[in-house]
């Protein structure tokens, strides 16, 4: 996750967005403290208070920045020769995916609140629509 998300996120909420990503994989959504994330960070939970007010916004704030990494995933995809994106892609399904189960059982737990929490709603729409896309630009670019 070091160099995702960059372009929208100073450094201080990239080092937050990087604490909270250790701590839904180790301790997932629903035992989540703003105190596991601010030690993972390595500053008080005023620290983190100070970016993202809420636990919800803070999270919301996380599914902003996996969407970033999503956007630029997408787009390093699009923009690399066949033979580079066949291994980008393996790395991103294969390695990446047996290396981060954690992390989609996370998601998915967050994604079990969007009948209840309108922006975690919004964000995993937004992340279904990239991936209809990105589906939809290979399928396109295989036939072609």
């Amino acid at each position: 996750m070091d160099d995702l998300a960059s372009q929208s996120f100073p450094e201080p909420e990239r080092a937050i967005m990087k604490a909270t990503y250790q701590v839904l994989c180790e301790y997932g959504y629903a035992d989540l403290t703003i105190q596991q994330i601010a030690d993972e960070y390595g500053k008080t939970t005023t620290a983190v208070h100070y970016h993202c007010d809420t636990k919800n916004k803070l999270l919301t704030a996380f599914l902003d920045y996996l969407l970033e990494e999503l956007a630029d995933s997408v787009h390093n995809i699009r923009t690399t020769n066949p033979e580079n994106r066949l291994k980008f892609l393996l790395d991103e399904l294969l390695v990446k995916s047996k290396n981060e189960p954690v992390l989609s059982i996370a998601l998915l737990e967050m994604q079990s609140q969007t009948p209840y929490k309108e922006p975690f709603r919004e964000r995993f729409k937004q992340m279904a629509v990239v991936n209809r896309q990105t589906e939809l630009d290979f399928t396109v670019s295989e036939t072609a």
